[in-house]
């Protein structure tokens, strides 16, 4: 990766693309579904480059965007259901 000053999209693209697709494809379950993501998720990243206070937090932060676009995306398909926790309820007492 290029020095902590200059962090370039290509940058990221080389070092964190295959991480991110393994990671995608065992939030989703899905080997299609995590390139569609990955895809989403760097035209994203290239987009938020320039507002990335520091170099250091890339990878975190190109996690998080993937992340993010799998919970949604999980969201959409209805593959994630919220339920409700023994004990509690909706209306408080």
């Amino acid at each position: 990766m290029a020095d902590s000053d200059t962090l370039t999209f290509d940058d990221i693209a080389a070092e964190y693309s295959k991480p991110l697709l393994a990671y995608l494809a065992r939030m989703t379950g899905n080997s299609a579904d995590a390139h569609d993501l990955l895809q989403e998720a760097l035209i994203k990243i290239a987009r938020g480059l320039p507002g990335l206070r520091s170099p250091n937090a890339a990878k975190a932060w190109a996690y998080r965007v993937a992340t993010n676009l799998a919970i949604d995306h999980l969201r959409a398909s209805g593959r994630v259901q919220f339920v409700e926790l023994a004990g509690e309820s909706e209306s408080p007492e």
